[in-house]
């Protein structure tokens, strides 16, 4: 089951970005398994990302048994594992940890774009907010869009993109948003 909804995932994950009138493509496929481990050339530099480019991408609905899997692992609150429970919890139902919906979205963003980007990690997140529970049944559309795209003045041959994250669910309510930062290499590694 789980190659199946791998399957699923990445066929969801063919979303956009916007740029103008252009649209960049989708990211590249992993490479087979048992392959030589050689570094593999990469699409996305930090001169790919520009100072209001959005990027949308698209979740596969949350089930129930995905919600209390993840729950029982990392955060067992009730309302999150007991559905009994939950629907005499402040929320009338089962809900999934906030922490599960940021998971779902940087796996979204994994798929689309940073596991094909020269990535050098993240200084973190700036502001994390969950505004609306996230149910069983309900499907994330994520939205980033970079506010502010600066060339390291120390190390010129990387920069940061910081990034707003905005989650929608199916109803298009705004059930989460993030600000936070990512390190890339330069394509031009040159001052």
């Amino acid at each position: 089951m789980l190659d199946d909804r791998q399957t699923v995932l990445r066929a969801a994950h063919a979303g956009t970005v916007s740029r103008g009138d252009a649209q960049a493509p989708a990211a590249g496929k992993d490479p087979p398994p048992g392959s030589p481990a050689e570094p593999m050339p990469r699409r996305y530099y930090f001169e790919d990302f520009t100072v209001g480019d959005v990027w949308e991408m698209q979740s596969p609905v949350i089930t129930k048994e995905e919600i209390v899997d993840f729950a029982s692992r990392f955060d067992p609150q009730y309302f999150h594992v007991d559905e009994e429970a939950a629907r005499h919890s402040t929320y009338g139902g089962l809900i999934a940890s906030g922490w599960h919906t940021v998971s779902i979205c940087m796996r979204l963003i994994c798929d689309r774009y940073l596991l094909d980007a020269m990535s050098m990690g993240s200084p973190g997140v700036s502001e994390l907010r969950w505004l609306r529970p996230v149910r069983p049944g309900d499907s994330l559309r994520l939205r980033i869009t970079v506010t502010e795209a600066k060339i390291s003045r120390s190390r010129p041959d990387r920069g940061t993109v910081a990034h707003l994250w905005e989650a929608f669910n199916q109803d298009a309510e705004l059930v989460m948003t993030m600000q936070g930062e990512g390190i890339l290499a330069r394509r031009n590694r040159s001052p």
